[in-house]
């Protein structure tokens, strides 16, 4: 019991400090540390670290981390692009976000293992 409680409070830490990090930037204006931050490959790492303590397949892990990694790039590409084309970043943000949601749906059926 007192174990999990102790994994509890560290992931929240380490969440927190992912957090605050962004947002230290952000306020910054400093775009080039905020994309850096992004881009880490956190999910990968903590997909490993939590596999070593359960049953988890690495390979689907991996697997489905990169299939989801593809449909972010494209998020992240799709957004650009309107931005670039003078879109309303609001409108932008939920167009890649509705893009993505319907595309993690479609690989969670046919493609995710």
């Amino acid at each position: 019991m007192m174990i999990d409680i102790f994994n509890y409070v560290t992931q929240f830490i380490i969440g927190g400090a992912l957090f605050t990090t962004l947002y230290h930037f952000a306020h910054m204006s400093n775009e080039k540390y905020m994309a850096i931050i992004i881009a880490l490959p956190i999910r990968i790492c903590v997909s490993y670290i939590y596999s070593n303590f359960t049953s988890a397949n690495l390979e689907k892990i991996y697997k489905n981390s990169a299939i989801t990694i593809l449909v972010t790039l494209f998020l992240v590409l799709l957004t650009y692009s309107l931005l670039y084309n003078k879109v309303n970043q609001h409108v932008a943000f939920f167009i890649g976000i509705l893009f993505w949601f319907i595309c993690i749906f479609l690989s969670s059926k046919y493609l995710l293992v």
